[in-house]
Parts: structure tokens; C-alpha cells; sequence
């Protein structure tokens, strides 16, 4: 557990900022796997930020803090419009949040995108009753 913290600490290069979230989403530290996906984003290094905006709204949800991860899975949605992934995640925020219309509408554009989610939409069917 030491040899990840001082892992995370060193993290500079965006390789190294990667292990480092990486390893923090491998002991359950997601604060600190958000702040290097939020430093490589800010980084400028990669290409299509996407992935660094997904993972840090992934880590996000696991904080509770929902509206700042629907912010980051949005973020991946405008640069590639009919991101499945990035939709369904949406909508397992919106259920986390209760909000199970909005969880529903989401999952049913992340089918048509291509995702299977059928068994998670019947249950929240179930829930919205």
C-alpha cells in the first residue's frame, strides 16, 4: 500500500500519471485516481481526452460526486457523439441519484448505440413503478 501512494506522489510524465491512476482504482482510491485523470486531461498529452474524461468520471461516481461525473461523461459524448459506454455510465448516475426516468432514457439511447443493457433497463423499469 505505501509503494502505490509513493507511486501516485511521483506522477509526472502521463504514462506515469496512467499507473498512477490505475493503481489508485486498484486500492479504492479514487480521489486520487481522479486527480491524475484530471491532471492528464490538463496535460494536454493525449489525443482524444476521452479516455482520461471517462475515468475520471468513472472514479467521480464511486465519490458520490454525480453531477461533476455526468459533467465528465459529457464531456466524452461531445467529442464522440453516440459513445455508448459514456451513455450507459450516465444513466447508472442517474440511478445511483434515483432518478430512474432519466437512468431509463439514457439506457435506451445506449442500446440504440449499440450496448446491450436490456436486463439493466427492465429492473429500472421495475424501480419507476
Amino acid at each position: 500500500m505505501i509503494f502505490v501512494h509513493r507511486l501516485i506522489k511521483m506522477a509526472e510524465t502521463p504514462q506515469q500519471l496512467i499507473t498512477s491512476a490505475q493503481a489508485a482504482f486498484g486500492v479504492g482510491d479514487f480521489a486520487k485516481a481522479a486527480d491524475c485523470f484530471d491532471k492528464l486531461i490538463k496535460s494536454g498529452a493525449l489525443a482524444d481526452p476521452s479516455m482520461g474524461y471517462m475515468n475520471k468520471g468513472v472514479a467521480l461516481r464511486q465519490l458520490k460526486k454525480f453531477d461533476e461525473a455526468i459533467s465528465c461523461f459529457q464531456e466524452v459524448l461531445q467529442r464522440n457523439p453516440g459513445n455508448p459506454q459514456a451513455t450507459n455510465n450516465i444513466a447508472q448516475v442517474y440511478s445511483d441519484k434515483k432518478e430512474y426516468k432519466k437512468a431509463v432514457t439514457f439506457l435506451d439511447q445506449a442500446r440504440d448505440f449499440g450496448l446491450h443493457t436490456s436486463l439493466k433497463l427492465k429492473n429500472l423499469s421495475k424501480k419507476q413503478c
